[in-house]
């Protein structure tokens, strides 16, 4: 049974959450003339994929402190469109309806018609709303119409011949 661990980065003017797997048990946490040390204690068990997971999300928070993280979406079809008002991202994605999608606070959209840009401070929380997105038009394997992000490249088939 996993519990969650919660820690917070804080730096002047910015402040970030990070939850991960407990395994604090059997790893001790210093720090030691600005720098975060772990050691493990003795007799402990831990996969190295766990110790790998922990190490990643606390190097991915302090780079959210300092520079925050950038994904571009490109819609790849005739007539994919975008458009953002207030607070709400609308597609027209060759639906017969208008897709509605309410952005949050924590994350910001630069629309340029057929290319969206989105920043946000945590990088869990923006791949999340990213691929809600993407969801609404996944890329076709035939015309590499959909919804792609950063310049996704998509081998295409080959149509048939008969």
């Amino acid at each position: 049974m996993t519990k969650k661990l919660s820690f917070s980065l804080k730096k002047p003017n910015k402040h970030i959450k990070v939850k991960i797997h407990d395994i604090t048990k059997q790893i001790i946490i210093c720090k030691k003339n600005k720098q975060i040390l772990l050691n493990l204690k003795s007799n402990s068990i831990i996969k190295k994929n766990q110790i790998n997971y922990f190490i990643k999300t606390i190097k991915n928070s302090f780079i959210s402190l300092e520079h925050g993280w950038f994904i571009e979406l490109k819609l790849n079809g005739i007539g994919y469109k975008s458009f953002y008002i207030k607070n709400k991202l609308i597609l027209d994605l060759g639906y017969s309806n208008l897709i509605t999608y309410i952005i949050p606070k924590e994350i910001s959209i630069w629309n340029l018609k057929t290319k969206l840009f989105f920043y946000s401070q945590n990088k869990s929380y923006l791949n999340t709303i990213i691929y809600q997105l993407k969801k609404f038009s996944l890329p076709e394997a035939y015309t590499g119409k959909g919804v792609l992000v950063n310049n996704e490249i998509i081998k295409l088939k080959s149509k048939a011949i008969r």
